[in-house]
């Protein structure tokens, strides 16, 4: 084959395959799924969401999100059975790097640098995978089998463990691989970061998820809550210790306006734990709206080129979602209680996304300028061909990873009231929807479990009950 041929051909076969790469994405398979799930719209969304979930249930790279998003889906859907299976394939996936396997593969992270960040295997954010087992819990609680949900709630307060000991360690190890790949090729990133066109781009786009402070530790009130009325429901002295830990925790971490709930909780396990009984509770929390996604955004960073100043780099924008059901009222004979936010799920996200931002942001300015400059290179070598194929090549792979789990919450909201004399309560939800009335089962705690994602739809309901 002639030389220039043989050019030609390998520069068209990399073309083909940056396009190839980027025929598919998290954000275009979901669409439908999302479109219904934002609706309410829960079986719709669970039969769109089966056959995602079956064709990424083999693909390395991208299986984890899709059987977290099916785990969600099929959950609020009332498909028990398959909400577990996807939950289960999730935490297979993500279980090794809870303290056996690094977060961070040099090999994965080199190929996004020359490449794209879509071609990194998702393995969650510490929200990702404690709301995993959080929602595991709840899949179990509800058919019964307590015992097991208890194991997943400590696997959840692991996650939170592991986040507080290794996550740092892990963007910092991100980090320095981005910086050694910058320092052999050459591009000087921390110029690029300071050019004003840059600069200013990015502070206005980021500014409102670095404003977010989410909770201390990677805790999540929503998760450290469900351990307490977990511990409650035994009645066991000992566990009674570790649910007033729990909700006092739970306070702690609540601003003074929603914190009423919480410190009821605890004065209520301080009374017990002074002999003076153990009531039945029941606690009603509703999973409103959605979680944040993300979408492309063009900002230009500087190639240092006379011929060719800027080019545009794909960049993730977090894009804060609707809001769902406002609150609930909750009635048990003749008392009434309103709820008030247990947990802000985009809070907790955006300290989480921002936390990772720097290298995100280094390592995107640094994969989209090897490629322009490779671009600009092959139109210099090869004339037309070059500047076709690197064009291609370049448009091909100048995509932002959005993976995120959309499916999640916005924000949870929580009320308490004591089980009434006849075991039945009713819910009004904001919007116009009365749900009830519905049975307490027997034992110390019931949670009555909402998800709501558009004001006025109906919420998904479930109950939660029983003794471990």
């Amino acid at each position: 084959m002639p030389r220039a041929h043989h050019k030609r051909w390998s520069v068209w076969s990399m073309a083909a395959g940056a396009m190839l790469l980027s025929a598919c994405s998290h954000n275009h398979r979901m669409r439908e799924v999302d479109t219904a799930f934002a609706q309410a719209d829960w079986t719709k969304a669970a039969d769109a969401m089966r056959p995602v979930e079956q064709e990424f249930a083999d693909d390395s790279v991208n299986a984890l999100i899709f059987h977290l998003e099916a785990g969600e889906v099929l959950q609020s859907a009332g498909d028990t059975g398959g909400s577990l299976k996807s939950f289960d394939a999730a935490y297979a996936i993500a279980r090794p790097y809870l303290d056996e396997k690094a977060d961070v593969s040099i090999s994965a992270e080199a190929a996004a640098l020359v490449t794209n960040q879509t071609v990194r295997p998702f393995r969650g954010r510490p929200i990702d995978r404690i709301m995993m087992n959080a929602l595991q819990a709840i899949n179990y609680w509800s058919v019964g089998r307590v015992s097991e949900a208890g194991v997943e709630l400590n696997r959840a307060m692991l996650w939170q463990n592991d986040a507080v000991a290794r996550n740092a360690k892990r963007i910092e190890a991100l980090q320095a691989q981005v910086n050694e790949r910058a320092r052999a090729d050459g591009y000087n990133v921390a110029a690029a970061k300071r050019d004003h066109v840059f600069s200013e781009q990015a502070a206005a786009t980021y500014a409102p998820v670095r404003a977010m402070q989410g909770y201390a530790d990677y805790a999540v009130p929503y998760v450290t809550f469900l351990r307490g009325a977990w511990f409650w429901s035994t009645g066991q002295p000992s566990d009674l210790d570790q649910a007033r830990q729990a909700f006092e925790r739970v306070a702690a971490m609540l601003p003074e306006a929603d914190r009423a709930h919480a410190m009821a909780d605890l004065a209520m396990v301080e009374a017990a734990l002074a002999g003076q009984g153990i009531p039945d509770m029941v606690w009603v929390v509703l999973e409103s709206g959605l979680a944040p996604s993300l979408k492309e955004l063009r900002i230009d960073i500087p190639l240092f080129i006379d011929e060719v100043p800027y080019v545009g780099a794909a960049f993730p924008e977090p894009v804060f979602r609707q809001m769902g059901p406002d609150g609930f009222t909750v009635t048990a004979g003749s008392e009434s209680v309103r709820s008030s936010l247990l947990t802000d799920i985009d809070s907790a996200w955006g300290r989480q996304f921002n936390d990772e931002l720097p290298a995100i942001i280094t390592a995107t300015i640094l994969s989209s300028a090897t490629k322009a400059i490779l671009t600009w290179q092959l139109q210099e070598q090869l004339g037309t061909w070059g500047a076709v194929a690197g064009a291609l090549y370049q448009v091909g792979l100048n995509s932002a990873d959005l993976r995120t789990w959309t499916t999640l919450p916005k924000r949870v909201l929580s009320a308490r009231i004591p089980v009434p004399a006849d075991r039945r309560i009713t819910i009004a939800v904001d919007g116009g929807e009365t749900i009830g009335p519905i049975e307490c089962p027997i034992g110390h705690t019931t949670i009555i479990h909402l998800r709501g994602t558009a004001a006025g739809r109906p919420c998904a309901v479930r109950t939660l009950g029983g003794i471990p």
